[in-house]
């Protein structure tokens, strides 16, 4: 007769901390760390199903996760072309508290662009001065769209 057994494994709670494969960069305005988990655990809204809607942004988290590729991407002629994958998420917390999020690396990568561009940012937002316009924009030689936003 066979005997199951129940293999138990306990771990020091700082084994959790452990270096991973994917690297995490965060871009910020929110200081405040417990705020920070929440909103990597819970959002209210998904930035797709608001296409339309003018959001007075407050607060803005970015997520960058790069990880190497187990096999680079090579041309023809044998040269790497890609070593490493990207996402993004994108998290903005409007001036009543809602926060919305996206995986549309276009929309992380334009949001980065006008962010950089843009002088003290940080006090448009406490200001209630930085106003996005969540639309589609049609991808350039292709029958997709893809989420975008105008400045307000």
């Amino acid at each position: 007769m066979e005997e199951n057994q129940s293999m138990i494994s306990v771990n020091d709670i700082n084994a959790l901390k452990k270096e991973g494969k994917t690297r995490q960069e965060i871009f910020t305005t929110i200081e405040d760390e417990k705020t920070l988990l929440n909103l990597e655990n819970v959002v209210d809204f998904k930035l797709n199903d608001c296409k339309g809607e003018k959001i007075i942004v407050k607060d803005v988290l970015v997520k960058k996760l790069t990880k190497k590729l187990d096999e680079p991407e090579v041309d023809e002629n044998g040269e790497v072309v890609k070593e490493y994958s990207h996402k993004f998420i994108t998290i903005l917390v409007d001036d009543e508290g809602n926060s919305y999020v996206t995986g549309s690396a276009s929309f992380t990568i334009s949001l980065m662009n006008v962010l950089q561009k843009l002088q003290d940012v940080k006090q448009l937002m406490e200001n209630g001065e930085f106003i996005l316009e969540i639309c589609e924009k049609q991808a350039k030689n292709s029958q997709f769209k893809s989420l975008s936003f105008k400045l307000i």
